[in-house]
């Protein structure tokens, strides 16, 4: 009995993460909101290995690479500014290249994740509510 106990809940527990996996996968491609640290909208698409960053309807649009390096984690590295000015050049200039982002929350709306600079300690993790307006479905099953 003790066995089908416990048999019971790994398996309980092997499925539920693979339910979270086949959500952050579901992810990787998609148009997202978000407001920024200042209140303003920020919209993002992302696929093909990109992420494109329009800040306040355009006044700045940033591109990344983009890597996924575990089912709910992905790296945002190489920024070009391809629209607009940094509003603080120097400060842009002083951050790390790599944000790690690690999802960590799901619901049909939105998903939550963590983001903070890989190489630097001095910036402190943020916590961001990311709302999905569209995913993409590039190979539906």
């Amino acid at each position: 009995m003790k066995r089908k106990i416990l048999f019971a809940l790994v398996a309980l527990i092997f499925l539920s993460c693979q339910e979270e996996e086949a959500k952050c996968l579901s992810l990787k491609e998609g148009n997202f909101s978000f407001q920024a640290y200042d209140g303003k909208n920020v919209s993002m698409q992302r696929g093909d290995g990109i992420s494109i960053e329009n800040y306040n309807f355009g006044e700045r649009i940033s591109q990344y690479k983009i890597e996924w390096i575990e089912d709910c984690s992905y790296i945002l590295y190489d920024r070009q500014l391809l629209q607009g000015s940094d509003p603080d050049p120097e400060f842009s200039a002083s951050l790390p290249d790599t944000l790690l982002v690690e999802i960590t929350e799901f619901s049909e709306q939105s998903y939550t994740c963590v983001s903070r600079f890989l190489h630097n300690n001095t910036y402190p993790s943020v916590e961001s509510e990311i709302g999905i307006d569209s995913l993409f479905v590039t190979n539906p099953e």
